[in-house]
């Protein structure tokens, strides 16, 4: 089976980049205010799924890597700071992803990024055909590979290739379709990569234990607030760590305070609720995340997402657009898909 979609945003739709990784939901929130473009396509040739993202826009990423396939990652390009799970990504680093990862993401500028999804069985098949050994996968963390650039690049441009074909292959007839021959020479080179390409990625910054503590304490203060607003989310009142170590931690992963890292997280799940039509009202969105500034919040909220909060209500109801943003969000089967934006599909 051979599949191809794409979607092209204009503005920041957090939904919209909900499902951008195969059975896996990855919550995004904006950073910081400026341009907010994104262009994601994804092709499945059989049994592997590629996904590739370019972001115009500074972001936090999270999510749990699902059981059942391995994940790849591999960036085009990099902002000034790219993390994974806190730790600083090299340009040439391939990274493997353990089953049942909880992933975080930040971005403090553009990325352009690709994640590959297949069972580990493939991968095994061609290891064990190509070089006899059996390839060892990280059972928890994420493993980085630091790749020599040539290789890098040889793998990039077979992504770029595959892409372009699945595009083709979108507008040909059923019959005339093909999967497995185009991905097996990415496989083996991915292969390739990881038991004689690669090796142990050398020293990069890192954040201390105690930083990375105190950043995963305040991410679970956040979710634990999400589900239940009626708590007080602020600095202060996060105390599985010191303030001192949440400060260092806050100024170092993302060049903020933890107040600012706070108030910006609560712009965001403001806006997810407007754009989503979950609050008809900015008074009702402000009472249920326990905002009681609105002058300062509407500031603050259009020098994040380059509108007001009524500008956010007001697109939602426009004639012409569809009713609420979950109409560009990407669909998680693949039945002749064709996105609600920009896109094509064909089921083969």
């Amino acid at each position: 089976m051979t599949y191809y979609q794409e979607l092209r945003l204009q503005k920041f739709d957090p939904d919209a980049l909900l499902h951008i990784l195969n059975n896996t939901e990855m919550e995004h929130r904006l950073l910081a205010g400026g341009e907010t473009e994104a262009c994601w396509q994804r092709i499945v040739l059989g049994d592997l799924t590629i996904s590739v993202g370019d972001y115009r826009f500074p972001a936090c990423i999270t999510g749990r890597i699902p059981h059942g396939q391995v994940f790849i990652g591999l960036y085009n390009h990099l902002a000034d700071a790219v993390r994974e799970n806190y730790r600083l990504v090299s340009p040439d680093s391939l990274l493997l992803y353990a089953p049942g990862l909880e992933r975080h993401c930040t971005s403090l500028g553009f990325m352009g990024w690709n994640m590959l999804m297949l069972p580990v069985r493939r991968l095994q098949e061609t290891a064990t055909a190509l070089y006899g050994v059996e390839l060892e996968w990280p059972s928890q963390g994420i493993r980085h590979l630091d790749l020599h650039p040539v290789l890098a690049e040889r793998l990039r441009q077979q992504l770029r290739g595959l892409l372009r074909l699945g595009k083709h292959l979108a507008s040909l007839p059923d019959e005339e379709l093909t999967d497995s021959l185009a991905s097996e020479e990415l496989i083996q080179l991915l292969v390739q990569a990881i038991v004689n390409g690669a090796r142990p990625a050398g020293r990069v910054a890192m954040l201390t234990a105690g930083q990375r503590h105190a950043l995963a304490t305040m991410e679970a203060c956040l979710r634990r607030w999400q589900a239940n607003p009626g708590d007080e989310l602020r600095a202060s009142s996060i105390t599985d760590t010191s303030q001192r170590m949440l400060e260092m931690a806050t100024r170092n992963a993302y060049g903020v305070t933890p107040h600012n890292w706070i108030k910006v997280a609560k712009l965001n799940v403001v806006y997810r609720d407007l754009l989503s039509g979950n609050c008809t009202s900015v008074t009702s969105a402000c009472q249920r995340w326990g905002i009681g500034h609105m002058g300062r919040l509407a500031a603050e909220y259009r020098e994040l997402f380059g509108e007001s909060p009524r500008e956010t209500l007001k697109r939602l109801t426009s004639p012409g657009t569809p009713a609420g943003r979950r109409s560009y969000s990407v669909p998680r089967n693949f039945n002749r898909i064709r996105c609600a934006t920009t896109g094509h599909g064909r089921r083969a």
